[in-house]
């Protein structure tokens, strides 16, 4: 996402995939507040998590910046991304709905700042 918003993208959608079973999806929903994105960690080491992203270039977007890693951003940086994630979060597109099951028990999913939940599917699927 961080190399979406600094080269002016106009949306942005990650989904975050836990390959457990079922498989666990979830949206990485940041504010402009968020000094630093938590890093996404599964709750079972032996699930592999998987990134599904979706980007929608805009009139002024380009692919020449690279990103600084949040802890090393500077000030302009900073306010280059902030003002590119207002930008993002404007938009109307929503995340794919997914199967919200009433049996949470297997594969609980996680709970962390930045991160929604959005469902899972079998693998079966």
């Amino acid at each position: 996402m961080v190399h979406g918003l600094l080269n002016g993208f106009a949306d942005c959608k990650i989904y975050i995939i836990e390959c457990s079973d079922p498989l666990n999806f979830y949206a990485l929903e940041i504010t402009e507040d968020d000094e630093l994105i938590p890093n996404f960690q599964s709750s079972d080491i032996a699930n592999a998590v998987g990134i599904f992203l979706i980007a929608e270039r805009g009139s002024a977007s380009t692919i020449d910046r690279n990103p600084t890693q949040d802890q090393y951003r500077s000030p302009e940086e900073w306010e280059q991304y902030r003002a590119n994630l207002r930008a993002i979060r404007k938009s109307k597109r929503k995340y794919f709905p997914l199967c919200q099951p009433a049996d949470m028990s297997r594969a609980r999913p996680i709970k962390m700042n930045g991160y929604r939940f959005l469902g899972r599917l079998n693998r079966d699927v």
